[in-house]
């Protein structure tokens, strides 16, 4: 299988679908090809999600032919995969399948999204007005996690899931530019969290 991606230094949702597979021990498995600003707007780029007809990234090819789009959706193929096999990277039963997929499309709404507006205004200079409306969010859904934190060491369950992948792979943006250290001593838990998954052999 091929992943296909744009940057990813800068695209949380392929690092999302990156850390996904190195957790697993997939990522001898997996392709990864990264288009440049050319090959980005091509038509066989484009063709890749024939709904939209624009280029998205990332995209996943299957060794049949088949196309998935959106990281957190390529993420969760992988780990569904190794979960299988008996590792429960999804939640161990119900309630946590779905406390995952409430922290992924936390990180999706509340970190990606507002982010994108913000790192937009950093790298081009352009936006600022719609980047300090987004920071709060930002901040906001910083503090909700701080207080999930209380008395856990992973997000969703006992042992790390995709909701910590999403959540972590949505704050290294934040955490690099605009969370400074003075916001991060209101957040001690998640500034502990997120200093854990750092040092995490998947993250490292």
């Amino acid at each position: 299988m091929t992943l296909i991606t744009d940057s990813v230094s800068n695209n949380y949702q392929s690092l999302e679908v990156i850390l996904a597979a190195e957790m697993c021990g997939q990522m001898d498995e997996m392709k990864v090809k990264v288009l440049d600003a050319k090959q980005m707007n091509s038509k066989e780029n484009k063709a890749r999600d024939p709904n939209s007809g624009k280029a998205i990234v990332p995209a996943m090819e299957m060794p049949n032919g088949k196309v998935l789009t959106e990281g957190s959706a390529i993420a969760k193929l992988i780990l569904q995969k190794a979960g299988a096999k008996g590792t429960p990277f999804l939640g161990q039963n119900a309630f946590e399948q779905a406390s995952v997929s409430q922290f992924v499309s936390k990180a999706v709404h509340s970190l990606h999204f507002p982010f994108k507006a913000v790192s937009t205004a950093i790298f081009t200079g352009k936006g600022a007005d719609k980047a300090h409306k987004e920071l709060p969010t930002i901040k906001s859904v910083c503090e909700e996690f701080e207080s999930h934190l209380e008395g856990r060491k992973f997000l969703a369950g006992a042992s790390l899931s995709q909701a910590d992948l999403a959540v972590f792979a949505g704050m290294v943006g934040p955490m690099q530019t605009v969370l400074d250290a003075g916001f991060r001593t209101t957040v001690p838990k998640l500034d502990k969290w997120f200093d854990t998954m750092c040092e995490e052999a998947v993250v490292v």
